[in-house]
């Protein structure tokens, strides 16, 4: 807890993405950015994906290798790790403890607005 705060653990979400597209299966820088695009409707920088991949390599949550086409191309290919899908797997349970508290929280906040106009509605009636 900072200044009474509660502290959320922070993630970058194009990572979590990017794992989820190579838990799918292996993939091509250039596959992986149209991938990220679908997920999140384009916004995601090219750039900031490749960022985010170097530094996942260096984290030992994917591995790459170059995979030469022809002579005058080579691509990258990615691939995910098992501390990678571990990773993954703590974020993903995480998430899904978070949306239980979450629909918790919103079905009593329902009810308590359904309280409070069902009163209000009361004390026009009167």
């Amino acid at each position: 807890m900072k200044d009474g705060k509660s502290e959320a653990p922070s993630t970058d979400w194009l990572v979590l993405f990017l794992l989820l597209g190579l838990r799918e299966r292996d993939h091509y820088g250039h596959e992986l950015t149209q991938r990220m695009a679908d997920f999140d409707s384009g916004t995601t920088r090219p750039g900031a994906m490749y960022q985010n991949l170097r530094q996942m390599e260096k984290e030992g949550m994917i591995v790459s290798e170059y995979d030469g086409f022809d002579s005058r191309l080579s691509w990258r290919r990615y691939a995910i790790t098992e501390p990678g899908e571990a990773y993954l797997e703590r974020w993903a349970s995480s998430l899904a403890e978070c949306q239980e508290t979450v629909d918790l929280f919103l079905g009593l906040h329902e009810e308590a607005m359904q309280n409070t106009r069902a009163r209000e509605t009361e004390r026009e009636g009167r």
